[in-house]
């Protein structure tokens, strides 16, 4: 499959609350992969829901870099979501690095380079059933070959367990959830663990399968002593961090030492209006006519700045 060059574009959307998500597309502009409020964003129902917390027009959205390869596209983005993750102020899920909007890109097949939806006029088969929907999806979201997207009728099982079918590199295999599953190095694991170790925590693929799971009231060795996660969660006191802190850290793919030693952070509180209040809810009280972008905002308040003229444009 071959990529244009110099056509990619690196972005990030600001959040009121600090968070940031970073992607990459290849579309000119590259406003054209945000849609209309952020409705292409529908299908990333995490990102989504913020999107309709905060309002698509109190998101500072920015064009970090353009003109880019592909490569450099996807290393910038990979650094800037590695960044923002180890702040602790990211909204992606994974490391980044996949391709955006692909549904607009050429793929070489049968000796002609085509996109998608001419592939599926000229070469699809009526009495499978494979809508170009379903073509879609299986290329793109799953990342099959085009020959068996094409040719696999839908009424054979695609989706192994009801999981969702993606493809997985393992020890010079190319496996789905379910062969990966097969492969586990524990028996009490369940295939949806083990993708959701790979795809929401970014496990790597040896410890998804072998690591045992979690118990209730699981002891964990910190130092050398076995602790619950309470205890944990106590052991640094100036941390200030609670039980629900260190479960969440742990089950992200924090180290306990991680978990344990590194502080919570507390936003910072300012009077407005007679109340103690954050940033982000500060902002959320300006008027709609009155707004400028919020890390601008914020980054006005942190140098010094009044309420009042900080939202000067």
């Amino acid at each position: 499959m071959e990529k244009d060059n110099n056509t990619y574009s690196v972005y990030q959307h600001v959040f009121p609350n600090g968070m940031i998500y970073t992607g990459l597309t290849h579309l000119v502009p590259p406003e054209k992969r945000f849609g209309k409020d952020g409705y292409r964003y529908k299908g990333n129902k995490k990102l989504y829901s913020q999107i309709e917390l905060y309002g698509w027009n109190n998101i500072e959205h920015i064009i970090v870099e353009s003109s880019l390869s592909q490569h450099e596209a996807q290393k910038l983005e990979q650094e800037l979501i590695a960044s923002n993750k180890e702040k602790g102020i990211s909204y992606n899920i994974s490391s980044g690095g996949d391709i955006g909007g692909e549904s607009y890109l050429l793929f070489e097949y049968k000796g002609e380079r085509l996109s998608l939806l001419d592939i599926y006029k000229k070469y699809h088969n009526l009495n499978n059933g494979v809508t170009i929907g379903h073509f879609y999806t299986r290329v793109l979201r799953h990342k099959w070959d085009i020959d068996r997207a094409l040719i696999q009728p839908t009424n054979e099982k695609e989706q192994p367990f009801g999981v969702g079918e993606r493809i997985y590199n393992y020890e010079g295999e190319m496996l789905n959830s379910y062969e990966l599953w097969q492969k586990r190095k524990i028996d009490d694991i369940t295939q949806q663990v083990i993708v959701l170790r790979i795809n929401r925590h970014g496990w790597d693929i040896e410890r998804a399968l072998s690591t045992p799971m979690k118990r209730y009231n699981q002891l964990y060795e910190y130092k050398g002593n076995m602790y619950t996660t309470n205890e944990l969660a106590h052991l640094i006191p100036e941390n200030k961090l609670e039980n629900h802190d260190i479960t969440d850290r742990l089950r992200a793919g924090w180290t306990v030492e991680e978990a344990v030693e590194r502080p919570k952070v507390v936003k910072k509180k300012y009077m407005y209006d007679g109340k103690e209040r954050s940033l982000s809810e500060i902002y959320r009280l300006i008027p709609e006519e009155n707004k400028i972008g919020y890390s601008t905002f914020a980054a006005k308040i942190k140098k010094g700045m009044s309420f009042e003229e900080a939202i000067k444009k």
